[in-house]
């Protein structure tokens, strides 16, 4: 028998030897990989193991495939998966969230093959939370918001961590999970906010009892520093005029607006689309009641094709309102709204998503029945729902750039309990405090997040630009500072859906503001500029 000299396993072998690999293979292991590359997946190691992140912060899992000699498998594709969800959260790309203090298993599959590391969360260090205000007032049986911001040892603010509030007083006033304190007899009482052992706090005020007639309605751009319940007017924080920052956000947004392909891709031959989203009254104002082309002349589609000022060519606006279709049917990214819109209203056009660049969001629930200042009124409840809503149009429209948010419009002479009063009023201090909500975040560096309405970032992309469109509640027949009155002419028989004269009147104050406005122009008027 001939004697095989078997080489050292890290012995590379020239070309000319492959032919040997059989006679190799006899010798106490094949080659790795062979001629041929790896074998099948044997072994999946995932890395670091164990690994910690903590609570709201990030860290990145690895995954190696390798077969049954130990070669490593390029190329596969990974399955991701945590074991628990409410402990840690992990992307297709294995990055892994923190959610709550605690231990689970992450774990990467491919090829019928899984392994998996072991992820810790724990609290991040705390070093000071602040409460927002430090001190504020409110009356018996009205609410008032406090928010916290915690920050860590060296003062940097830790984004998106839950505190723990609490009550010295109940009595006096009890405070919700997410900061809303409720007065519950007049005196005094210690809001505290904590997070892993340091806490900061808030003196509350509990005043009497407001007393507020029914007919006392103002609107929120004249309410100026009066209040409602215990809210404060004006559209921004304390003015109507947008502030600075977020109007040079606003701007650099607008400029950034540009016509696109079906694709997302930037063309001079693609089309820069503005989209209503919103229910039966949003469709009727902005194009028709049948929510179809074509739009009426009298709606705002219809005065803004027989404006010159207004763009045509690149620039198309399209109708995703429908009737019925109310804020609650617009909040996750595979709610029926956005295929239909996406299928039933781009599609025929040839348009596609990710040319929707610009929305009009005017949103409202079915048969509210909890006004303010109740934790659970309606109001509350619209702003929570936008908030998400916000952040699905980020999903579905990866190109939108801004949002223009409206209340509804008077509905003092509703016939139905569809959406009356003062529901139709109180919707606009849900757009008010979520437009104030992003203005408060961003200033924060991003890091104050509404515990509520949520995560409005812009500059990550989690949430477009928001802003208010044209606001449009007014008391019936009192004239607002601008002029603004609702007539029972502008409403139909229910006192709930716009006219043909209301349509008419909503339709020109959305003209008014998209040709005037510094952060539309550029984009929607033949050669506007957005300073």
């Amino acid at each position: 028998m001939t004697a095989v000299l078997c080489p050292h396993r890290s012995f590379r072998a020239p070309r000319a030897l492959l032919l040997l690999l059989p006679v190799l293979a006899a010798c106490g292991g094949a080659a790795r990989g062979g001629p041929d590359g790896p074998g099948p997946i044997t072994d999946i190691q995932v890395s670091p193991s164990p690994d910690t992140v903590f609570v709201a912060g990030s860290g990145q899992l690895v995954a190696v495939a390798r077969d049954a000699d130990g070669a490593t498998v390029s190329g596969a594709s990974f399955t991701w998966q945590s074991g628990n969800t409410g402990v840690a959260g992990v992307t297709t790309t294995g990055q892994v969230t923190g959610v709550a203090a605690g231990q689970t298993t992450v774990t990467a599959s491919a090829g019928g093959v899984t392994g998996g590391a072991t992820v810790v969360v724990r609290l991040a260090p705390a070093g000071s939370v602040q409460v927002n205000p430090g001190s504020d007032s409110v009356a018996t049986g009205s609410v008032v918001f406090l928010a916290a911001q915690v920050r860590d040892p060296s003062g940097t603010p830790l984004p998106g961590v839950q505190v723990t509030w609490s009550s010295d007083n109940t009595g006096i006033a009890t405070v919700t999970a997410a900061g809303f304190v409720t007065g519950v007899s007049t005196g005094t009482a210690t809001i505290t906010a904590g997070y892993n052992g340091v806490t900061g706090s808030a003196q509350v005020k509990v005043r009497a009892p407001f007393a507020r007639p029914d007919n006392s309605f103002v609107p929120l751009n004249d309410l100026g520093n009066g209040r409602y319940l215990g809210f404060p007017g004006f559209l921004y924080p304390g003015s109507n005029a947008m502030p600075a920052a977020h109007l040079a956000a606003g701007l650099s947004f607008a400029n950034a607006v540009v016509p696109r392909d079906v694709n997302g891709n930037p063309s001079g031959s693609g089309k820069v689309l503005l989209m209503s989203v919103g229910m039966s009254n949003t469709t009727q104002e902005w194009c028709t009641k049948f929510f179809v082309d074509p739009c009426n002349s009298w709606s705002f589609t219809g005065q803004a094709a027989a404006d010159a000022r207004v763009k045509t060519g690149t620039f198309k606006i399209v109708n995703g309102a429908r009737g019925g279709e109310t804020a609650d049917k617009w909040v996750f990214t595979n709610d029926s709204n956005y295929n239909r819109v996406r299928d039933s209203v781009l599609a025929p056009q040839g348009l596609a998503e990710k040319q929707v660049q610009a929305i009009w969001l005017k949103v409202a629930h079915s048969g509210p029945t909890v006004g303010l200042p109740d934790a659970g009124a309606d109001a509350f409840l619209l702003a929570r729902d936008v908030g998400r809503i916000l952040r699905t149009f980020k999903s579905r429209y990866p190109n939108l750039k801004m949002v223009f948010v409206s209340s509804r419009i008077y509905a003092g002479y509703a016939s139905t309990p569809l959406n009356p009063e003062p529901y139709a009023f109180e919707s606009g201090l849900a757009m008010q405090w979520v437009v104030n909500a992003q203005i408060r975040q961003m200033a924060s560096g991003g890091t104050l997040i509404d515990p509520l309405i949520g995560n409005l970032n812009y500059s990550d992309g989690t949430a477009p630009w928001v802003t208010w469109g044209p606001y449009l509640w007014a008391n019936g027949t009192a004239a607002r500072s601008d002029g603004l009155q609702w007539f029972t002419s502008d409403l139909e028989s229910d006192g709930t859906h716009p006219s043909d004269q209301g349509e008419v009147k909503v339709g020109g104050l959305l003209v008014s503001f998209f040709t005037t406005s510094p952060v539309t122009r550029c984009w929607f008027t033949n050669g506007g500029t957005c300073p």
